[in-house]
């Protein structure tokens, strides 16, 4: 049964999820690295509209779409949390929806060009027992489902059809 109660878990996911899509300046580039590495396990399991992706490309792509990028904003539309059972083992899974719309450097008509990323997700969170400070937490599976679109263009006196 999946739930929203806990917000430990899901604000976690928000946090560390957003930082890899609001995408810094070029000079913060090394904290999204930082950033994706305190996220994800070493040996994550990443799928892309269910292809399987390596760690490192995934984390490339993030870096190739931030610079890019002027500017990146996540908009949350759903995250569940689906409550571990007793067995103390199992890893707790956060799933949910959420859109990217990054404003390019580059401008149509005097306006920023923007795409909107509609993502659907499904993540895997289990706890490292080897890590005693800081926080244990890492994605150890990811499942993405993404979907890019330009935003429309519009021109003052032209009429839409």
């Amino acid at each position: 049964m999946a739930t929203s109660s806990s917000d430990s878990l899901t604000s976690w996911v928000r946090t560390r999820l957003a930082a890899l899509y609001e995408f810094p300046s070029e000079a913060q580039q090394a904290e999204l690295q930082s950033s994706f590495d305190a996220s994800f396990s070493p040996q994550a399991q990443i799928l892309v509209n269910h292809a399987p992706v390596a760690r490192d490309a995934f984390k490339d792509d993030l870096s190739r779409r931030a610079i890019a990028a002027a500017r990146a904003s996540v908009d949350w539309k759903e995250l569940i949390e689906v409550p571990k059972a007793d067995d103390a083992d199992e890893a707790e899974i956060v799933a949910g929806c959420f859109v990217v719309t990054r404003s390019m450097k580059f401008r149509i008509r005097a306006a920023p060009a923007q795409t909107h990323s509609t993502v659907i997700f499904s993540a895997k969170i289990d706890r490292d027992p080897n890590i005693h400070e800081g926080d244990p937490r890492h994605i150890v599976h990811l499942v993405q489902t993404v979907a890019d679109k330009a935003a429309p263009i519009h021109m003052q006196g032209v009429a839409q059809s």
